[in-house]
């Protein structure tokens, strides 16, 4: 990392939270025009330090030996560019699904208080995914694939992170599925 990324990145840290990218992943299940869409969801560790025991999509932020010491100087720094560099990363960590960079979509933008009360973003991304069999880690002790109403029914039982049942919404209206 260059002596400006390093400066930025701790002067900033004191203030914000690390940027979050979220991925919204769906696959088709059955066949043709009957095929139901569905979106995968892990369940979060109990020692997660933020949303322990909720379900929740493929997320991580941004880790600055990892995500900025590949880029560019920082004039050249493209935020969207390693948001979704981290995306790919984080999905390939938490669920062994290896999801091309070219594949995943901007859907939102949201803000949000970190746990330690720092204001924060996280970026949500979507991507299908058409093969492929998921493997978790050990951040989280489960996973699903759920239809819109069953991410409704996790929002309505507060067992999904707060704002992730909204997003999912918007990615059925935009896929034109409700």
């Amino acid at each position: 990392m260059s002596h400006a990324q390093t400066h930025v990145a701790q002067d900033t840290r004191a203030v914000f939270a690390a940027p979050k990218a979220m991925g919204l992943i769906y696959r088709p299940f059955g066949n043709g025009w009957c095929a139901e869409i569905k979106i995968l969801l892990l369940r979060r560790a109990p020692h997660s330090r933020m949303f322990p025991n909720m379900w929740g999509p493929p997320a991580g932020g941004l880790e600055p030996d990892q995500d900025y010491s590949q880029n560019p100087p920082l004039r050249e720094f493209s935020y969207p560019d390693v948001l979704l560099e981290a995306m790919v990363r984080e999905t390939r960590e938490e669920t062994g699904l290896a999801i091309p960079k070219e594949h995943w979509c901007h859907l939102a933008t949201d803000g949000f208080h970190h746990i330690d009360k720092r204001p924060a973003v996280a970026t949500f991304f979507y991507a299908p995914c058409l093969r492929g069999e998921v493997r978790i880690n050990h951040e989280s002790t489960a996973d699903g694939w759920f239809s819109l109403n069953g991410v409704r029914s996790l929002d309505e039982r507060a067992e999904i992170i707060p704002g992730v049942f909204q997003r999912v919404e918007q990615l059925f209206r935009l896929l034109r599925l409700f």
